[in-house]
């Protein structure tokens, strides 16, 4: 989230205003790095359970954020790389 994404409160007078200036959650978001899930393993991210690390530990840092999309680019999670479980971890459910 950038300061050329925000909008001045003044200039909020009708509800439309409002409406004109929400800015999505995959754009506030989109620095964070995107991991996308595969079908079978959905069903756990959507129970809240850790998923394996795709790639190797070696190439996350312990903690990092990411999102995780599902295979028809939906935003469904936000997790966290566990280095030495070789997992992310959710953090928030989305569009659930």
């Amino acid at each position: 989230f950038t300061q050329n994404m925000c909008i001045d409160l003044k200039s909020i007078n009708f509800e439309q205003d409002l409406l004109n200036g929400l800015i999505s959650l995959e754009n506030v978001l989109k620095y964070l790095r995107e991991t996308f899930v595969e079908a079978p393993l959905e069903r756990f991210v959507k129970q809240g359970m850790p998923v394996p690390l795709p790639g190797g530990a070696s190439e996350w840092m312990n903690g990092e954020v990411t999102r995780l999309f599902n295979k028809k680019g939906m935003l469904i999670a936000i997790g966290t790389a566990d280095t030495i479980s070789k997992t992310i971890k959710i953090k928030r459910l989305l569009n659930n």
